[in-house]
């Protein structure tokens, strides 16, 4: 092809080399085209080299899993914690009477003793009307002996919870102190009796 003011064919590479712009962008042009066909190679290296630095990431990740406890108890709760309303009451009897025993023997600190009194006297109502778990382990034929005697158990504890009040209202600390001592080991045997047993419980 002849192209203005003579020549043919070879007249657009004169007039590049003539051009230092359209060089300029020549190159650049060939540089690129250059690239593009060696560039096959690299997206593979690329993924060769995130697969082994991926690979001991998951490994991590799987490990940890694997040690993670199925289940994490909540903070502060004991793996075997009774969750039942029955259980909740029972439990707050048990912190009062701790709490308790670190006050019936000073009658300056009696307001105290019956604000705590008065905790177990309010959650041992509330357990008396509640039955209790192990009945529906109780064959039929004695599940109504077993509920009666529990509420008798109750009814007794709520009566010496009043003797206990009596005694600290009159500041006698002593007599408070034998009757807190007797309700505890009718506490400790009215739970071997009436509660049910845990996994762990001899």
């Amino acid at each position: 092809m002849r192209w203005p003011g003579g020549g043919y064919s070879d007249y657009p590479h004169r007039f590049l080399q003539r051009n230092p712009v359209s060089c300029v962008l020549n190159n650049a042009i060939a540089s690129r085209r250059s690239l593009a066909s060696a560039s096959p190679r690299f997206p593979t290296m690329k993924l060769r080299l995130f697969a082994l630095l991926l690979i001991p990431t998951l490994a991590l990740v799987t490990r940890a899993a694997d040690e993670k406890p199925a289940t994490a108890p909540a903070p502060g709760a004991h793996p075997h914690k009774d969750t039942t309303e029955l259980g909740e009451h029972m439990g707050k009897i048990g912190r009062a009477f701790r709490a308790l025993s670190k006050t019936i023997n000073d009658p300056a600190k009696n307001p105290e003793s019956l604000k705590l009194v008065e905790t177990i006297r309010t959650n041992a109502e509330a357990a008396s009307n509640l039955k209790p778990a192990k009945l529906a382990d109780i064959p039929a034929d004695q599940q109504a002996k077993f509920l009666a005697d529990y509420q008798e158990d109750m009814k007794q504890f709520i009566a010496d919870v009043t003797s206990l009040e009596t005694a600290l209202k009159a500041d006698n600390n002593a007599e408070a102190a034998k009757i807190a001592k007797k309700m505890k080991a009718d506490m400790d045997e009215g739970h071997k009796e009436f509660r049910k047993k845990k996994p762990g419980d001899m």
